[in-house]
């Protein structure tokens, strides 16, 4: 099971795992994240199902941005820290808006911002669960990336 979390990295990972990205960043000439908005802390999702988050990954893998967290940070591509794959907000922002039309997403702005016109035909089949997982997954990072900029967290996906 995965999990979308906005926060600062020190509350996500240990001490050697922020150094490691920090060094990382700092190599590929990326600021560190700032000290951030703690109130905006807080777990935007849970228990997603692996292999729908797998799938959502693949599809920011086409866009060159299947990260395992992102910074309020300007950058282009992905930095690698040991395991962890950063990318960066701004970025993730333009990728999910590019998606919303792959996933039927009329405008996310508004609460219940997806397509629910054939509510009755929504699940018929086992690959219409897996879209409405998958813009579970859409609408889930798309308000944690706001979160996360509103307030200069990171966002983090743990499985």
């Amino acid at each position: 099971m995965a999990n979308v979390e906005v926060g600062k990295l020190s509350d996500h990972l240990t001490d050697d795992e922020v150094d490691d990205i920090l060094a990382a960043m700092q190599k590929a000439d990326v600021p560190p994240p700032p000290e951030g908005d703690e109130s905006g802390a807080r777990t935007v999702a849970s228990g997603i199902e692996e292999d729908a988050m797998n799938e959502f990954m693949d599809r920011l893998e086409a866009h060159d941005l299947a990260a395992d967290l992102f910074v309020p940070m300007e950058f282009e591509g992905l930095v690698e820290a040991g395991d962890l794959r950063i990318g960066s907000l701004g970025t993730l922002m333009e990728v999910l808006e590019a998606l919303a039309e792959d996933l039927d997403i009329e405008d996310p702005d508004e609460p219940g911002g997806l397509d629910d016109d054939d509510d009755e035909l929504a699940f018929a089949s086992e690959l219409d669960m897996l879209e409405g997982r998958l813009r579970h997954i859409w609408q889930a990072l798309f308000e944690g990336t706001h979160l996360a900029l509103d307030h200069d967290l990171c966002l983090i996906i743990t499985k």
